[in-house]
């Protein structure tokens, strides 16, 4: 992948020396190609004349047209070592490769060619490929695009003007002067992508190329004017020497004419600029676009190439080891290579938002904060104030400055989120699956939870009442999950089952801050009832796992004896179709409860018990969490030290202060 990012990087930004064009052995793409018959198979394509197949191999055929003469040399230069004595009798064309062919070797090896008919060629090969479903194919034919394509280089356009006059013995300073050097390499840049001959024949609009034939006479003219001048000044030093006034003066008077010359010159060539700048904006666009869809397509055969890993590295069914499911989620999403790709198309193209949303998605997964801030800004500074993925966006931007302990700005982008949800109230109802799988929660909703949290974080109770009724919205919410429990599919209620526990912490987390341990008693109890129904829900699949395996076992033993078609097909459904499902079901269930702070939650509970001088109950929950499984060894010890603590303190009437639990706001 990082092969990759350097040769696309070092395609659109590299900057080839040698441009000179010598008389080639092998003709150029303009003189071989019919671009004619090639945007003709692109209208069939477009119009769906013919089917991709079919038009591919055409093209193809086309494109081989340039690329038989590499044969034709190649031959020739592996049969013939020297000029044969009798030269006369080859044909004319067999001795003109002869006679050039080892000469530009070398050259060939490191021109670079600008092809605009090679580039439409393989660009359009990619897109034939993609509709085939042939991603390998499809990256390979945009890579050669890129080969053909002018190399990109940043120019401001900002350009430094020439001074009305300037004093012959500055001359030589103010042509060393970075900013006149930087300007003229430059103009030395356009020289050499967009005055390219092969370039220019390519070119299909007339005003361009007819722009870029005048400013290379332009630019030569200035050229030698600057050496000139430069005589001028050198003849005017030896006029001093030899004290001849007159000659000083004449000279004097030629390099203000010269000078007035260069800056007429150096002004019609910043103008020329204006066009060419122009010209390679549509460039960048297209560029961009060609870096996108390598980096969409090398995500999905990496993504492809992860997924038949995971597949053989599944565990047998016939020898029954291993990891059964084989699923990380995450390995889907690391492709390092796919972030730099993105990067560089929103390089070449800074205000196309849809690589800002695809680069925010990933800097927002690799909780990258200082990346992070820097895109969602530029996300604003394009995006449409009606776009609804602002949503999206006003989360990430609110969630990176709490990173980065800029609470004040989190504030005030959280009420910019509220104000956009108030201006576009239609955007309300929106559920966005990448942002919660298979949430039933709406983007309404998903804001409320969050501006809840960010006041329970960083302000009171009170400030929290005075911006929104806490306990009634929560409440509303909790209902309205479990109210639509029954419609959900299984990864529906997975999701959903994240959404209760969160509103239910939420709930605890204000009641606290109210100061009101009845209620939050009353809500982590209800939090420790889902635990005990993810606990009876893995206890059933346990069992089913369980009773399946031995059927199986019993239907593989009576297999060795006996052949019986109805009990292989049970095996096999069992196999392959049962404990799989059944595994699924369970592994979905241990994440959640690995997900689920049920020890921070009996910690809680206990404390406030012991509190409320309920001292039995206390010991009760504290021996719960030295049993419970998904408790964490830190959470477990403490519950060991405060169980002695009460009963030490039920014994001798003795009170010593309990290890202080972690607060659920932590949660």
């Amino acid at each position: 992948m990082k092969v990759l990012v350097f040769l696309i990087l070092s395609l659109l930004f590299s900057f080839p020396f040698s441009f000179s064009l010598v008389a080639q052995a092998i003709r150029p793409p303009s003189e071989v190609l019919d671009f004619s018959r090639i945007q003709r198979l692109y209208e069939h394509w477009e119009n769906q004349v013919f089917e991709p197949q079919e038009i591919l191999q055409n093209l193809q055929k086309e494109i081989q047209t340039y690329y038989q003469q590499f044969q034709k040399e190649r031959y020739l230069r592996e049969s013939e070592i020297s000029i044969p004595y009798d030269f006369y009798r080859f044909p004319l064309d067999k001795i003109h490769l002869l006679l050039f062919v080892r000469k530009l070797e070398e050259l060939q090896k490191t021109k670079r060619l600008f092809s605009p008919y090679l580039y439409f060629a393989f660009e359009f090969q990619g897109k034939l490929y993609e509709s085939l479903n042939r991603p390998t194919n499809a990256v390979s034919s945009y890579l050669q695009a890129l080969q053909y394509a002018i190399p990109i280089l940043d120019i401001t356009k900002k350009k430094e003007a020439l001074p009305d006059t300037i004093e012959i013995h500055n001359l030589e300073l103010f042509i060393k002067n970075p900013k006149f050097l930087e300007e003229v390499s430059t103009f030395e840049y356009w020289k050499k992508t967009f005055g390219d001959d092969n370039y220019q024949k390519e070119l299909s609009d007339q005003n361009l190329r007819d722009n870029i034939n005048n400013f290379l006479v332009l630019y030569q003219n200035f050229q030698k004017n600057l050496q000139e001048i430069q005589e001028i000044k050198k003849l005017y030093y030896q006029a001093q020497i030899r004290r001849d006034r007159n000659l000083q003066n004449e000279n004097l008077r030629q390099f203000q004419q010269k000078w007035q010359e260069l800056k007429n010159q150096w002004d019609n060539l910043i103008a020329y600029q204006e066009t060419f700048l122009e010209e390679q904006t549509k460039l960048r666009k297209e560029y961009a676009n060609l870096v996108y869809r390598i980096a969409t397509l090398t995500k999905r055969i990496e993504e492809a190439h992860k997924e038949r890993e995971r597949v053989l590295n599944q565990s047998s069914f016939y020898r029954g080891t291993g990891n059964v499911l084989g699923v990380n989620k995450t390995l889907y999403s690391q492709f390092i290579g796919y972030i730099h790709l993105l990067e560089l198309a929103n390089k070449l193209d800074p205000e196309n938002i849809e690589y800002i949303h695809l680069l925010s998605q990933e800097y927002f997964r690799e909780k990258d904060s200082l990346k992070g801030i820097t895109i969602e800004k530029k996300w604003f500074q394009h995006a449409p104030k009606n776009d609804p993925r602002n949503l999206i966006h006003y989360q990430r931007l609110v969630s990176y400055y709490q990173a980065v302990q800029n609470i004040s700005l989190a504030k005030s982008q959280l009420q910019e989120w509220k104000k956009h949800l108030e201006q576009f109230p239609d955007q309300r109802n929106l559920i966005f699956e990448e942002n919660q799988d298979n949430s039933v929660l709406n983007a309404y909703q998903r804001f409320l939870l969050f501006y809840i949290k960010f006041f329970l974080d960083h302000y009171s109770a009170e400030e929290l009442d005075r911006e929104i009724n806490a306990e009634q919205t929560l409440n509303e919410m909790k209902n309205s999950i479990t109210q639509k429990q029954q419609e959900m599919t299984e990864e529906q209620k997975n999701q959903n089952f994240r959404n209760l526990v969160e509103i239910q912490i939420l709930l605890a987390r204000y009641y606290q801050a109210k100061k009101n341990p009845d209620k939050e008693k009353e809500t982590l109890l209800n939090l420790k009832s889902l635990d005990e129904t993810l606990e009876a829900l893995e206890e059933e699949y346990l069992r089913q796992e369980k009773e399946k395996k031995m059927e199986a076992l019993s239907l593989k033993n009576s297999l060795y004896f006996e052949e019986d078609l109805e009990k292989t097909k049970r095996y096999y459904e069992i196999q392959r179709i049962h404990l799989p499902n059944i595994q699924l079901r369970l592994q979905s269930i241990r994440t959640l409860r690995n997900e689920f702070p049920i020890g921070k939650i009996l910690e809680k509970i206990a404390y406030l018990n012991y509190v409320n001088k309920q001292y039995e109950e206390a010991i009760e929950i504290y021996s719960e969490i030295m049993k419970h499984k998904y408790a964490s060894d830190d959470t477990k010890k403490r519950a060991e030290v405060n169980k002695k603590l009460i009963m030490a303190l039920l014994r001798t009437g003795f009170q010593k202060p309990l290890l202080t639990p972690l607060d659920i706001e932590s949660d």
